[in-house]
């Protein structure tokens, strides 16, 4: 399902202005007021397009989210890359994306932390996809004969659970970008040899 499919041309600008909004001053200190501003329109206008400010939060959530899935279909999707350049490349991805959302003084930790709260069903739905690309490059292994077997669905889950650290913002911080990049390197050539 491509969520940014579901937006108008003018919940999209709204969407965009939100979202960076959000980034610099944060969620809770974003009014639909600030947001119908910047896009030049009424927040009576804002309000038939999206019920509350939670409604634009879940929508951006979305929307990066779909974005984020469609680089790391890319990768996925390679006819010219091995299984094991796909898992490195999958891994440093998740890493430099959460490094981008994060970067200067972005407010994208606090907005990740409430979007998981309020809606674990994102939560849990985003996990069911990386399991499914993470699956579906150990497939292409085993079939390439790059990995000696296909691991286990609760496997394939314990891969998944190493990789959340690359995709949590406020925990980009702990590292400089090189240790964060180095970590996300490390990790991919740990799940390598554990197939191999």
């Amino acid at each position: 399902m491509a969520l940014t499919e579901q937006h108008s041309a003018t919940q999209k600008t709204i969407l965009a202005a939100a979202l960076k909004r959000v980034a610099k001053f944060g969620y809770t200190k974003t009014t639909m007021c600030e947001i119908a501003s910047d896009v030049e329109m009424s927040p009576a206008n804002i309000y038939r397009h999206f019920k509350s400010k939670q409604a634009i939060l879940k929508s951006c959530a979305e929307r990066f989210i779909e974005e984020r899935f469609s680089v790391l279909h890319l990768i996925v999707e390679d006819k010219n890359k091995t299984a094991t350049k796909k898992i490195k490349d999958y891994v440093l991805t998740l890493a430099r994306v959460t490094q981008e959302l994060t970067h200067g003084e972005s407010h994208m930790p606090e907005v990740a932390n409430i979007v998981t709260l309020a809606y674990p069903e994102l939560r849990k739905e985003t996990i069911k996809r990386h399991q499914d690309i993470i699956n579906t490059i150990l497939l292409q292994g085993v079939e390439n004969k790059e990995f000696k077997q296909h691991p286990s669905p609760s496997s394939i889950a314990a891969f998944h659970i190493m990789l959340t650290v690359f995709e949590y913002p406020f925990l980009c911080h702990l590292y400089s970008k090189i240790e964060f990049e180095n970590h996300a390197k490390e990790v991919a050539k740990v799940l390598i040899d554990a197939l191999k």
